[in-house]
């Protein structure tokens, strides 16, 4: 994924991480360390829509603008439910296609 396909995430959420972090994510993904931070960032871009606490990381985000990527990941995984995210029961089985 490159950033230009970020473009279809623009929630008010995912556009103000967009507009913070877009910048410090190398499209390169060659080594350990950018490919772990471009992983880190796209799962706190997309994640808390589907785990249904996006408007808890919007307010996180407006009032920690000095926040890491990772640090976002911390505070995600301290308010996400547990398990798999509502929306999993959108998702295909391919078990029960066999």
């Amino acid at each position: 994924m490159t950033k230009r396909q970020f473009e279809k995430y623009n929630t008010a959420y995912q556009s103000l991480l967009k507009q913070r972090y877009i910048e410090k994510i190398p499209e390169n993904n060659d080594t350990d360390d950018n490919y772990d931070l471009f992983s880190k960032f796209l799962f706190v871009l997309v994640a808390p829509e589907q785990y249904e606490v996006e408007p808890l990381m919007l307010e996180y985000v407006k009032n920690h603008e000095e926040a890491t990527v990772e640090e976002l990941l911390s505070y995600f995984d301290s308010i996400a439910p547990p398990g798999l995210p509502p929306c999993a029961s959108e998702w295909e089985d391919d078990e029960d296609e066999e």
